[in-house]
């Protein structure tokens, strides 16, 4: 947004601040924002906004005005399998940060590859659910009131086909685009596109846009 820019990463902590025995593992990671008004030639010190021993991973950000959005996966907790998607905000250009909600909520199965758009106030959000890899389905959620509360996820592909990973684009209310990477068999995918025209509330069937002969 004008000279602004950010910068979203996943870090460790210092050895000091972990676990010896599990220094290595992936629960001690968290997520880290910075802001430059400068395009880039100075940077806003670190801030945490995952807390330090969350084993976050893969986040996605999109922002509006002092708006900023963020998602990420995780374990709800140390002893669990599954992943879950989280989300927080800031609403003062990234100074400060709201605390971390689950939005996925599905303890029997792992939520991951989550996107995340936003048009003024409504927040999209999109991920992959799977309860045996690489068995996996598309699932959607929005939020109209900026993250505050989110709709309950939505399976909007239901179909045999296991998602690799997943691309979101939100032109506009009419036009939600969500693009995926499918296993057709063992060593062959193919990139599969839906549309939704009515803000999330319905999708096309998923067309294959690639068609390689394998």
């Amino acid at each position: 947004v004008g000279r602004l820019c950010f910068f979203l990463y996943v870090c460790r902590p210092p050895r000091s601040q972990r676990d010896r025995a599990s220094a290595a593992s992936d629960v001690y990671k968290r997520h880290s924002f910075m802001s430059s008004t400068d395009f880039g030639e100075t940077w806003t010190n670190t801030v945490g906004i995952s807390g330090m021993n969350s084993g976050s991973q893969t986040p996605q950000m999109a922002s509006f005005s002092g708006n900023i959005y963020v998602i990420w996966e995780q374990k709800p907790d140390m002893i669990s399998n599954v992943m879950e998607i989280y989300f927080v905000k800031s609403t003062d250009w990234g100074q400060t940060w709201s605390s971390p909600i689950n939005i996925s909520n599905t303890t029997l199965s792992t939520s991951r590859w989550a996107q995340i758009e936003c048009i003024g106030n409504t927040v999209y959000c999109s991920w992959l659910e799977s309860i045996t890899y690489p068995e996996s389905d598309i699932y959607f959620s929005k939020s109209t009131n900026g993250g505050n509360s989110w709709t309950t996820p939505v399976n909007i592909t239901n179909d045999s086909r296991p998602q690799n990973r997943i691309f979101m684009d939100v032109f506009n209310e009419e036009s939600i685009y969500i693009a995926s990477d499918d296993i057709l068999t063992f060593n062959f995918d193919e990139i599969y596109l839906m549309r939704s025209t009515d803000d999330g509330s319905t999708w096309s069937t998923p067309i294959n846009i690639t068609n390689n002969s394998g």
